[in-house]
C-alpha cells in the first residue's frame, strides 16, 4: 500500500527527537519500500536534526522550526529537511573528515555528514525562500522536482 506524503514540523530542541523517530516508524509501517531503509532514515534524521539544534543561535532556538517530509516512491523514499538557519550546504560546505588521523588527533564533527552521504543513494541541497532544503533519496528513485 502506497502512503501519502507525510510532513512533520518540530521545534529545534533535542527533546523532540523521539517525535521524529515515532513519525518515521509510522510512515515506514504503512509504506513497505521505506521500511527497508528505516534504520538509515533514522540515523540521517538524527544527525541532521541535532546539527540544526546545535547550530541554531540560542536567541532563536525557542521557536526555530525544522520541517521534515517523507515522500513515498515505488522503490524507496525521499526525505526532505528544511530549516531557517544560516545558509549551509552540508554536501559541500562541511570539510571532509580525515579518517586516517587517530581519534585523539581528529577534530570533533564531520563524521555524521559523511555517514549521511554514504547512507543515502542521492542527495541534493538548495537554498529556497531563505531556507536550507536538503533532499536525500533512500532506495531507487528520483530526486523531487521543485
Amino acid at each position: 500500500m502506497m502512503k501519502e506524503t507525510s510532513h512533520l514540523d518540530v521545534v529545534a530542541d533535542a527533546e523532540n527527537l523521539e517525535k521524529l523517530v515515532d513519525w518515521i516508524a509510522s510512515f515506514c509501517l504503512s509504506h513497505s519500500p521505506a521500511a527497508e531503509f528505516e534504520f538509515q532514515i533514522n540515523l540521517c534524521v538524527e544527525e541532521l536534526f541535532l546539527n540544526v539544534v546545535h547550530h541554531t543561535k540560542d536567541s532563536v532556538k525557542s521557536n526555530a522550526l525544522v520541517h521534515f517530509s517523507l515522500w513515498p516512491q515505488t522503490e524507496g523514499v525521499v526525505l526532505v529537511v528544511e530549516d531557517t538557519g544560516a545558509q549551509f550546504n552540508p554536501l559541500t560546505d562541511a570539510p571532509e573528515p580525515d579518517i586516517n588521523l587517530s581519534i585523539e588527533d581528529r577534530p570533533i564533527g564531520g563524521l555524521g555528514l559523511k555517514l549521511i552521504k554514504e547512507m543515502s543513494n542521492k542527495t541534493s541541497y538548495q537554498r529556497v525562500n531563505d531556507m536550507n532544503r536538503l533532499m536525500l533519496v533512500f532506495g531507487h528513485g528520483p530526486l523531487l522536482e521543485n
